[in-house]
């Protein structure tokens, strides 16, 4: 392993050395810590361009954060939706990436503060960035105006929601997105992908048990985890395996995007690394896009971990990724 990638995989290692006696609301709390810190790594934290303007904003009652650089046109903008399993996550996490986005894509970022699992199981998020998009076609803080361009991105679990907005978005008479960008998404809550088997150990971000007994049963049963607040994780596992059994909620298509009818998306470019769990939801998604006549993109890199593009200035591929990434915007902006 690379030496600037080992630092990172010791860093989240320690970070989620998480006892398994711990009860389901003292591991969220933890798990929720981990993510609040990422980007950081041994101490430092990723650095903000003081000239960013960063504004908060109310998007349709949504909290969020509109985010502009000064070479930003405020009339090209993008929604980012934030990763953390969903369930953690927050705008202070993510801060830094909205910012780099905005200033190497020249857009302003809409960067949304969505309501999280457990207490706000699905669909409460998706609800959450479908009205901030509705917001963001038409306003900009103190001021209404149309977008000219629009786009969706997202992070892992924030990949999972921007694509699955998308799909909400073909459903309804508002203007599709220009393009989606996803980082690490997660594409299929039944978790079938054999790189979750095959990495699992690998991945310093995430692990095999969390992936598929946690995740589903925090996104989509919230109110049954809370139930069991006070009972050790093992009891949490027994439900989780229980409440899995129904797979209709998991192959609902704005849960795992991958079962859904992907004709008519718009433009897709996705990111992953070699060595994380959910690259085989990446590659699957991929190939089945393509069959549907999805003008999509695909890049798996070499050696990198999951939303590997958060560690921007520690290892020169996540400046790489940014750098393609406001290539890509700049190609699908009219």
């Amino acid at each position: 392993m690379r030496e600037d990638v080992k630092i990172i995989f010791n860093h989240f290692k320690e970070l989620y050395n998480i006892g398994s006696d711990l009860t389901v609301s003292q591991q969220i709390a933890k798990r929720r810590n981990v993510v609040e810190k990422y980007g950081s790594i041994g101490g430092i934290d990723p650095v903000i361009d003081p000239s960013v303007s960063i504004k908060k904003v109310e998007a349709h009652g949504v909290p969020c954060e509109w985010i502009v650089a000064p070479n930003a046109d405020e009339n090209n903008r993008l929604v980012y939706i934030h990763g953390g399993a969903f369930f953690a996550g927050s705008l202070d996490s993510h801060r830094a990436i909205s910012c780099e986005i905005s200033k190497r894509s020249g857009v302003g970022v809409l960067a949304v503060d969505y309501r999280l699992a457990p207490d706000n199981p699905f669909p409460s998020g998706l609800d959450d960035c479908y009205d901030a998009y509705q917001w963001l076609l038409n306003n900009i803080p103190d001021k209404k105006i149309k977008a000219k361009n629009i786009f969706i991105a997202g992070d892992s679990a924030g990949g999972n929601l921007s694509i699955s907005l998308a799909l909400k978005l073909k459903n309804t008479d508002l203007k599709s997105p220009n393009a989606v960008i996803a980082f690490s998404p997660v594409l299929d809550l039944l978790c079938k992908s054999p790189s979750i088997n095959k990495l699992d150990g690998i991945d310093p971000i995430l692990n095999k048990k969390g992936l598929v007994e946690g995740l589903p049963l925090v996104y989509l049963f919230g109110k049954d985890v809370a139930k069991i607040d006070k009972k050790p994780i093992n009891k949490f596992i027994l439900l989780s395996k229980a409440i899995l059994k129904k797979k209709k909620l998991c192959l609902n298509p704005l849960v795992s995007p991958i079962y859904g009818d992907l004709e008519g998306l718009p433009p897709i470019l996705i990111n992953v690394g070699e060595v994380e769990l959910l690259l085989d939801d990446s590659i699957r998604f991929y190939e089945k896009a393509k069959k549907q006549d999805v003008d999509i993109h695909l890049k798996v890199w070499k050696d990198m971990i999951h939303v590997f593009v958060a560690f921007f200035g520690h290892i020169p591929e996540a400046e790489q990724c940014l750098n393609e990434m406001s290539d890509f915007i700049k190609k699908y902006s009219q």
